[in-house]
């Protein structure tokens, strides 16, 4: 008992430190931290000294003393004689009460430090933002000059023998324990086969011609040649709709689930409201 309770005690006493790395780190991988097991012990134990060092100076100040000397023969294995067991059971509960303060408050300070650093950090290109890549991507955070309010997203996916593009708003997105990209879920989702992108659409209103050199759609931009003479903007507008209409093919459902493993390209369009 003598030899494991002062590795009990350091475990605890060290707790706290790796709650507040736990609640500060934000990554995309759920797995066992790459970081080396020394170094993030290293991290914690220093965490877990000031945590200690600040909660015991407040005690302190506000005229509390703390006697160290059981504390000091437990880490150093000296052998506890029977008033030193009485005061230890005596202060039992006021003991559990410190552990769950000072764990609890390095759980919130590092909660409240990553919303911090967060706020300070925006965006991808942020200088202290966190190694998030899907999640600065995929939520539209890449700069303050590019940022999104809503994605729209276009992907190709391979069905049997055909490959179809896949448009519609993206609503959420998942990832695996790795980090990496598991599936997106769209909303308004509609496909259309890939090999449709080059055909001709008819335009019939005012003399307006679609350029059939380039594929059309999502992932190229529709090159239009207008004659102004006699055009009806609602006329035209309805006929590039009901173009639209017929070159995608609208999915019933509210939410369209996609695996990413079975995506082969994905374009991503950010849209943002003007203030």
């Amino acid at each position: 008992m003598n030899i494991a309770l002062p590795a009990f005690l350091l475990i605890i006493a060290i707790a706290p430190g790796y709650l507040f790395l736990s609640s500060f780190n934000r990554k995309e991988s759920t797995t066992l931290s790459p970081k080396p097991f020394d170094v993030f012990s290293a991290q914690a134990l220093i965490y877990a000294a000031l945590l200690h060092l600040g909660v015991l100076t407040g005690i302190y100040v506000l005229g509390y003393k703390i006697d160290y000397t059981v504390l000091l023969k437990i880490l150093t294995g000296m052998e506890l004689i029977n008033s030193d067991l009485t005061l230890l059971k005596g202060q039992f509960q006021q003991l559990g009460i410190y552990h769950v303060g000072v764990s609890s408050l390095g759980y919130g300070l590092g909660k409240v430090c990553q919303f911090v650093r967060f706020k300070t950090n925006p965006y991808k290109e942020s200088r202290y933002a966190y190694n998030l890549p899907w999640y600065y991507e995929l939520r539209g955070k890449i700069s303050a000059i590019k940022k999104a309010d809503i994605i729209k997203v276009a992907c190709t996916v391979q069905a049997g023998d055909q490959t179809y593009i896949y448009y519609g708003f993206l609503d959420a997105f998942y990832l695996t324990p790795q980090g990496e990209l598991d599936r997106i879920v769209l909303e308004e989702a509609m496909r259309r086969p890939l090999v449709a992108d080059g055909e001709p659409v008819s335009i019939s209103s005012g003399n307006i011609l679609l350029d059939q050199t380039k594929p059309t759609g999502p992932f190229e931009s529709d090159e239009l040649c207008l004659n102004l003479e006699d055009l009806d903007e609602s006329e035209v507008q309805q006929d590039i709709e009901s173009s639209h209409d017929h070159r995608f093919y609208q999915i019933k459902g509210d939410r369209l689930m996609l695996k990413y493993q079975d995506i082969s390209s994905l374009n991503i369009e950010f849209i943002s409201f003007r203030q």
